[in-house]
């Protein structure tokens, strides 16, 4: 199980995708591999209670490796309305075969 705080920010307000930067500083990318937690198929639980499912993507970019959470979010998707620089908490765990991300309004 990892957690982090995530603080809304323009990206994941106009991306259909809700991306979700998961942050280095705060989580140990070894523990990601270790549980197995990057999945094309992950059961999101949003603030509202809504179930959109998703991804845990890994990347490589300029500054280098990363992971990330996407959502397949709709132009009508209950996320798009909070508010520029909310602060979310994160929480990703595999239970079974399944992984979950939770997210809840701090």
């Amino acid at each position: 199980m990892i957690k982090f705080k995530f603080k809304v920010n323009n990206s994941f307000l106009q991306y259909r995708t809700r991306p979700i930067t998961i942050p280095k500083t705060q989580v140990d990318y070894e523990q990601i591999k270790k549980d197995q937690l990057a999945s094309d198929n992950v059961r999101v639980i949003c603030p509202g209670n809504e179930h959109p499912s998703g991804a845990i993507y890994f990347g490589i970019a300029g500054y280098g490796p990363y992971y990330q959470v996407r959502i397949n979010g709709s132009s009508r998707d209950p996320l798009r309305s909070l508010p520029f620089g909310a602060r979310l908490s994160v929480l990703i765990e595999k239970i079974g075969s399944v992984v979950k991300v939770r997210l809840n309004k701090i």
